[in-house]
């Protein structure tokens, strides 16, 4: 066979591998043509819906004067979302707070003005513990957005589960401890925190005499209002993912295992698991001012708009709740959660009595515009994702165009110095990067923003290395010659091999 038609070979299978890729590659997930509930509201959420919308499964609930509608669109792991399967909440939780503050504060409990070190003595003599319940509902208290940032377990998993045994719980003495450390850097000004929403969670629980913020949210708030599938979970629970609860996916479709959202966080900043029926009574409750603290928690503490990063809008803040003006003359009580593989949205107009919740098994942009839209019954379709940018979880997208970024670099590489490799061992070195920054890429690349199919000619170069190569094995020495750089060789095997084995960790399946 002539090196002309080795290489042609080669060419044609690297072809079909790429045609392979497109039929079993990456792709961004779409909603499929299940639906539960009422049939009007979910032919309503898919007129809306952009063909790129990067949603697999979600539930819609519309709260209005005539009654409550609930319709599921889509499917995860042949599961079908009605009004009582389990979504993670994400940082809608925080409302709960602003609404038990309300209580704790109508009670004589607390006061705005008490400091976190008046109810929790650990934080005596510390920067955090001179922060006052107010601050830390407005998010002005000048905390860090988090206790601390680990980004590598939760990806190499799949999942931020405290029961995967891979990790020591973190309770709340731990917390606490670290919450000691932190240094108040922006006081005053607007800085999200879920860290300042678990601590405010720890100083109500314990002023009612609680035994923990779970049992505490539990009973002033989740009782009363009939919401008997909501649950909580946190990193000191053996059972993470409680019974209908929906799949997740990452922005890319990867399915991950939805475990404690926040494995390094307590559950009073966003560990929620909760259904569509139970957020429609709770979005009404406090909408008309029935729910535990009334309207109190979402009158706004400050008299000006200012300026909101996550929507080309203005904010008002309340106890946790955010006023967002949509017009000079309307403005809605709103607030939005995002994970790497859940999203909600609950908004309410009380002026007009409407409110809609939205859940899903991604965290997308378009879901604050999909319960605009809504809740203001527009016509207009929603933004593409491709507009919209990396979506609410920023993070994972920007990360992911990086990875593909490196998979094309590599594969052209290797595509080059296919021809030129003289061992078996470079050969084996090569293909085993490709392999896994291919298998890296497939798992975790940008694959909301970019159509699966570009995975396939970013693999086609490297499809057609690995072929030359293999063509080639047999005319090649298992070593370079004498002269050569034998020990550089070996010593990129070693992290080649650990970086495999790390990839193969990240893209099995998980749940």
């Amino acid at each position: 066979m002539t090196k002309i038609t080795k290489r042609g070979v080669a060419l044609l299978v690297a072809v079909a591998a790429a045609v392979l890729a497109v039929v079993a590659g990456p792709r961004t997930p779409h909603i499929d043509g299940n639906t539960s509930g009422d049939a009007d509201l979910a032919a309503r959420v898919r007129s809306l819906l952009p063909d790129d919308a990067g949603l697999e499964a979600l539930h819609v609930s519309v709260i209005s004067p005539e009654g409550v509608r609930h319709a599921g669109l889509g499917s995860s792991g042949g599961v079908v979302p009605d009004e009582h399967s389990r979504f993670g909440l994400g940082s809608v939780t925080k409302t709960f707070n602003g609404q038990l503050l309300a209580v704790a504060i109508a009670r004589g409990e607390v006061a705005e003005s008490d400091t976190l070190a008046t109810h929790i003595p650990e934080l005596e003599g510390s920067q955090a513990g001179t922060v006052t319940l107010l601050e830390l509902a407005t998010h002005t208290s000048g905390l860090p957005r988090e206790a601390r940032s680990d980004w590598v377990w939760p990806w190499v998993s799949g999942s931020e589960s405290a029961s995967s045994g891979d990790r020591a719980p973190q309770g709340e003495q731990e917390f606490l401890r670290q919450a000691r450390t932190l240094t108040l850097s922006t006081r005053g000004t607007f800085s999200y925190s879920n860290l300042g929403a678990d601590l405010l969670g720890i100083a109500l629980a314990r002023a009612a005499g609680a035994a923990s913020w779970q049992d505490y949210a539990t009973a002033r708030l989740l009782q009363p209002l009939g919401m008997n599938d909501t649950v909580f979970t946190s990193v000191d629970d053996a059972v993470t993912v409680p019974e209908r609860a929906i799949k997740g996916k990452w922005e890319n479709g990867r399915t991950v295992m939805p475990g404690t959202p926040g494995q390094y966080d307590l559950p009073a900043g966003h560990s929620t698991w909760t259904t569509g029926a139970d957020m429609a009574r709770y979005a009404q409750a406090v909408m008309d001012g029935t729910a535990p603290g009334g309207t109190t928690a979402w009158q706004p503490r400050q008299s000006a708009w200012q300026p909101r990063q996550s929507i080309n809008d203005t904010y008002q803040i309340g106890y946790l709740w955010i006023r967002w003006r949509l017009d000079d003359d309307r403005s809605a009580i709103y607030h939005s959660g995002g994970l790497a593989w859940y999203g909600s949205v609950v908004i309410m107009d009380p002026a007009s009595g409407r409110a809609v919740v939205v859940m899903a098994n991604t965290a997308l942009a378009q879901l604050d515009s999909l319960a605009q839209a809504l809740l203001d019954d527009s016509q207009d379709p929603v933004p593409s994702q491709a507009s919209l940018g990396a979506g609410m979880t920023g993070f994972i997208p920007y990360y992911s165009l990086a990875l593909a970024a490196v998979l094309v670099a590599l594969s052209l590489w290797a595509a080059w110095r296919a021809e030129r490799l003289g061992s078996r061992l470079a050969t084996v070195i090569r293909t085993v990067d490709v392999l896994a920054w291919a298998a890296l890429a497939a798992a975790l690349g940008p694959w909301s923003s970019i159509p699966g199919w570009t995975y396939a000619l970013m693999l086609l170069p490297g499809a057609y290395a690995i072929v030359r190569m293999a063509l080639r094995w047999r005319e090649l020495p298992w070593q370079p010659g004498p002269g050569k750089l034998r020990w550089w060789l070996w010593a990129r095997l070693v992290p080649c091999v650990a970086f495999a084995v790390l990839v193969l960790l990240v893209v099995m399946p998980k749940g």
